[in-house]
């Protein structure tokens, strides 16, 4: 690939953007891992919860606090916040993937000017 394609293809510009991005994101990749962590606990504290204040059987029980409306609150949480950690380790790992791609041209390109 000749130095043109790549500076078309990686600008430099990018380059900063993917580094900002990853930079600015680590806090908020932090806290989403931590309110995955957070929600999981909670969806099981919440069902246990619930188990215990229901009455009937075991099975029945198991329904309710399946069914229990702090339960259900949780698990919404634990997916919005699933969904948005998803999405931010796409857009670090495409900028990963492209600040990589960078290097090893510009390795090249160092090699073949010595």
């Amino acid at each position: 690939m000749n130095d043109e394609a790549v500076k078309i293809l990686i600008p430099s510009e990018n380059i900063s953007a993917d580094l900002a991005l990853l930079r600015d994101s680590a806090d908020d990749f932090g806290r989403l891992c931590g309110a995955i962590k957070a929600s999981e606990h909670l969806i099981k504290q919440y069902k246990a919860q619930a188990f215990i204040e229901a009455t009937g059987t075991v099975a029945e029980r198991e329904a309710k606090a399946q069914l229990d409306q702090r339960v259900a609150r949780a698990q919404g949480d634990n997916e919005n916040a699933e969904a948005d950690f998803k999405t931010l380790w796409a857009k670090r790992k495409a900028a990963e993937i492209e600040i990589e791609a960078w290097r090893t041209w510009s390795a090249s390109n160092r090699a073949q000017m010595v």
